[in-house]
């Protein structure tokens, strides 16, 4: 601390950060990381990016940075903080990883059907552990049937055969997606199938 003195001037002194960086982010959510640092001289500091993947933005005031990936990777970042003369710099990586399978979710899950008639599934939804869902194409699934002799399914549309009583049965739908398989049911209640006259 000897030489904080020129003639009767203080030097400058380069900020300097202190904040860790937040290495890891999930693809589809927000990323947060607030830079923070702290200015012997009690300097104003202007934060940016040197480096930065598509899409991230600093506050320049705040040092907070935002960014929302969009794809798995690594992603080099160069941050700069500066007191107008002098700046220090943090480098780092971000890891980002896949939004995973966490549930599907199938509508409806109770159907009303006649013997002898048939109804299709409405949707089947994909939830993600970073938040986000997506529609999937009934094709894409497979069915199974607590009853396959009187009840059967196939890309989504449920048959009910024209011999059978009223009666229940469990329409068991999976999909896989990375190596994860979830599932969801349809309680299919059969109704005695109306006569024609």
């Amino acid at each position: 601390m000897a030489l904080l003195f020129s003639g009767c001037s203080f030097l400058n002194i380069a900020p300097h950060i202190e904040s860790e960086p937040i290495t890891t982010a999930k693809e589809g959510v927000v990323y947060t990381y607030e830079v923070e640092a702290t200015d012997f001289n009690n300097d104003i500091l202007t934060y940016t990016l040197i480096t930065s993947p598509s899409g991230m933005t600093i506050n320049s005031s705040t040092g907070v940075i935002t960014w929302i990936p969009e794809e798995v990777g690594s992603f080099e970042v160069v941050v700069e903080v500066s007191d107008g003369s002098k700046a220090e710099r943090q480098e780092f990586t971000i890891i980002v990883s896949e939004a995973l399978l966490t549930s599907i979710e199938v509508l409806p899950d109770t159907m009303s059907i006649q013997a002898g008639s048939s109804k299709t599934i409405t949707s089947v939804t994909a939830h993600y552990d970073n938040g986000t869902t997506a529609a999937i194409d009934l094709t894409a699934c497979t069915y199974t049937s607590s009853n396959p002799t009187l009840v059967t399914v196939s890309d989504g549309v449920i048959k009910v055969s024209s011999s059978c009583s009223p009666t229940t049965a469990t329409i068991t739908v999976s999909y896989t997606e990375d190596e994860i398989t979830k599932t969801d049911t349809v309680t299919v209640t059969v109704t005695a199938a109306t006569s024609g006259g």
